[in-house]
């Protein structure tokens, strides 16, 4: 059998809009690949496989344009395209999802990234995850994806919390390794309580602790998460940041009310708004406001009266 020779294309990694993060899907195919002999990168000439991942789905044209470019370019490969982007039910498979990521294809990254759970037990009608990946499941522990050469690790698990014994049994490992450590997609701020508030200050996070506050529906969970934290000596103004969803400017007043909350709750919001919202003026100013340095030097109306 001949070995693979696999293009690899990250599409949101080759627009001026770049993701902050590299692409786990492909660093994983570029494993499973290399592990049965063949090569795999990102400038691999006359390629048997072209893999093509996109995550975000204003990127959606450009993937199928550049399959159609590649298919031309190269008639006899194979055209894989998937990602959230494209298809929020195409998934890899078990054996390519369980390798380790290939961590040379991002030669600048000093971290190591990886999933050690899926799913989540919220559905939050902004949020695709329920959709994808369904209920609240393990998926791996972090020692089956950490690259030991690095000293930082990232977590895309989209709500850790929802399983308490786990989340303490991966930070004990975290502890143990002296790593410094990253929630990415955000920690539940309705389901912290003291022992998880002292877990987190004993932690070292790679620059600050994520929550939400999307809707004043759970108010008061953010205000009792905040005190549950400040009281276990977590730093709410410096090592915490709320993100403050806005689906567009319909929304704004709403929006606003948080970010004034949080506020006088003593901790940072960051407004982050539907991708596909037109951005008004007043929408670029409040997400402007929210920069920190801003924020705590001087209120909104009279920051309005600066504009």
């Amino acid at each position: 059998m001949t070995p693979e020779r696999a293009l690899l294309v990250d599409i949101d990694n080759s627009t001026k809009r770049k993701s902050e993060y590299p692409n786990l899907a492909l660093m994983k195919i570029a494993s499973r690949v290399k592990a049965d002999g063949g090569i795999a990168g990102f400038n691999v000439f006359d390629p048997t496989n072209i893999y093509i991942s996109v995550v975000f789905d204003y990127n959606l044209n450009l993937a199928k344009s550049s399959a159609k470019f590649l298919s031309l370019t190269y008639p006899n490969a194979t055209i894989d395209l998937g990602g959230s982007g494209y298809d929020i039910s195409k998934t890899l498979d078990d054996r390519t999802e369980k390798q380790t990521p290939d961590y040379t294809l991002y030669p600048d990254i000093d971290y190591s990234i990886g999933f050690t759970s899926r799913g989540c037990v919220r559905n939050c009608e902004f949020c695709i995850v329920r959709k994808k990946e369904g209920s609240f499941r393990i998926a791996q522990h972090p020692s089956e994806f950490h690259n030991p050469e690095f000293r930082k690790i990232v977590l895309m698990d989209n709500n850790i919390l929802a399983n308490k014994d786990w989340f303490f049994d991966i930070t004990d490992w975290i502890l143990e390794n002296r790593l410094k450590v990253d929630f990415n997609q955000g920690l539940d701020i309705r389901l912290m309580n003291p022992e998880i508030a002292d877990r987190l200050a004993k932690l070292h996070p790679i620059s600050v602790w994520r929550f939400a506050y999307d809707s004043t529906d759970y108010s008061k969970a953010v205000y009792h998460g905040i005190q549950t934290l400040a009281d276990n000596g977590v730093s709410v103004r410096n090592d915490c940041q709320f993100y403050v969803y806005l689906s567009g400017d319909n929304c704004f007043d709403d929006a606003l009310r948080r970010c004034k909350e949080l506020k006088n709750w003593g901790t940072t919001p960051y407004l982050m708004v539907n991708t596909h919202a037109e951005r008004t003026q007043r929408i670029r100013n409040l997400a402007r406001w929210c920069r920190p340095w801003l924020f705590w030097s001087i209120d909104y109306e009279n920051y309005k009266a600066e504009l």
